[in-house]
């Protein structure tokens, strides 16, 4: 890299992933409408499980597991992050995957402040 100050170890940051492509020609072009057609169907992922999860979770889970239940959806949406990042073709598996398990954790979340804070979710949603 030219600039010091941007050196990283990180694979996310490194500056490799551009300077491989060069003189290959692309065949997959990236296109507005491909963008938008993911971003919706991964918003639409994420919401539908965070649905699914507020409303169903909380029977087939009792409350004493709510909370372990959390700590392996988190666990499990790092592993699934690492894989995306280092290892780039599985990203249109994973990215939908992801998108569940976020959903999924931010229901229940949600759904245990909603308890202890009535009406503050509806005012998180609406806000944002």
């Amino acid at each position: 890299m030219a600039n010091s100050l941007v050196r990283s170890g990180n694979p996310v940051l490194r500056s490799d992933p551009f300077t491989k492509e060069i003189g290959e020609p692309a065949t997959d072009v990236m296109t507005i409408e491909g963008a938008v057609n993911k971003t919706i169907i991964l918003l639409l992922t994420v919401v539908g499980f965070a649905t699914l999860s507020w409303y169903h979770i909380e029977n087939l889970l009792f409350n004493n597991y709510l909370h372990m239940f959390l700590i392996v959806l988190s666990i499990l949406g790092f592993i699934v992050a690492l894989l995306t990042i280092f290892m780039k073709k599985l990203s249109p598996w994973t990215a939908p995957v992801y998108s569940a398990i976020q959903g999924l954790f931010l229901g229940i979340v949600s759904m245990l402040f909603e308890k202890s804070f009535p009406g503050i979710v509806l005012q998180a949603v609406g806000l944002t």
